[in-house]
């Protein structure tokens, strides 16, 4: 009987794992999740990040369709260049091009353990929806939101809210609940990612606690290293994420302070070239 293709990529990804860690290689399951539509005065504040968003963005968004021009002895013949060819300058044409084009595929993985309920998971998700408006507005930017755990009923679960390719909608998580599968959820989060056409995958872990296994996720973050993915993390007072993300993590200590840090770590990954 032919394995399907879930199956094979969990044999690639795990094949170097050893025996004693097994629980590296456990891939999370899409799972059901307790959703609702965003409160009517939820929603306008997260349009409004969105907004704030766009226009620190708006240079740089700018920047990324903007046309270069060179002048050259090809292209369109440009009539301010035309005094060139008195003096027998041939350079009288000009060529423009887009710069290159992002070809960016962006994840975000939101915990929604049980530790997150209440204000950090209000705020949170105000957040991933503002994001995820603002990247999908960008031109060959593919964004996804996905939450983990699903339930807890499965602690190895995740739930997509946004599936890359898919239109943002205002269906939220309801409540956290359960402990922090990180590294199931980001086996997970490779899987569906691999073979997206993008070049350039990111992948960003919004947390507030420990991995239920810290190993098991330094395992998946050098295996996703390896595969070519960026991967960015915010600690939600708590410090833990920069024991598995020590070069490019950020922890923020007031909850005020998450959508800003967000948006400026995105704006940084974004503008590495």
């Amino acid at each position: 009987m032919s394995l399907d293709l879930g199956t094979l990529l969990a044999e690639n990804l795990s094949q170097n794992c050893s025996e004693n860690r097994k629980t590296a290689t456990i891939i999370a399951e899409a799972d059901s999740c307790a959703v609702v539509p965003m409160l009517d005065f939820e929603k306008k504040k997260a349009l409004s990040m969105s907004v704030a968003l766009r226009a620190r963005m708006q240079g740089f968004l700018q920047s990324l369709i903007r046309q270069e021009s060179a002048v050259g002895r090809h292209g369109r013949l440009y009539p301010h260049n035309l005094y060139r060819a008195s003096v027998h300058n041939p350079k009288i044409f000009c060529r423009e091009s887009l710069k290159k084009s992002m070809n960016t595929a962006v994840h975000i993985l939101l915990d929604t353990s049980g530790s997150m309920d209440g204000m950090p998971l209000f705020i949170a998700r105000q957040a991933c929806f503002a994001l995820g408006k603002v990247l999908g507005e960008i031109k060959n930017v593919n964004p996804a939101i996905t939450v983990f755990p699903a339930n807890s009923e499965n602690k190895d679960s995740v739930y997509p809210l946004l599936k890359h390719g898919q239109k943002l909608t205002d269906v939220t998580v309801q409540s956290a609940r359960g402990t922090t599968p990180l590294a199931p959820a980001l086996w997970w989060v490779l899987r569906e990612m691999l073979f997206l056409k993008e070049n350039r995958k990111i992948i960003f872990i919004l947390t507030d606690g420990k991995p239920d296994c810290c190993e098991a996720a330094r395992d998946v973050l050098a295996k996703a290293e390896t595969l070519g993915f960026e991967v960015y993390g915010i600690g939600i007072k708590d410090r833990s994420i920069e024991e598995i993300l020590p070069k490019t993590s950020a922890v923020i200590m007031n909850l005020e302070e998450l959508v800003p840090s967000v948006f400026t770590m995105l704006q940084k990954a974004l503008l590495k070239s």
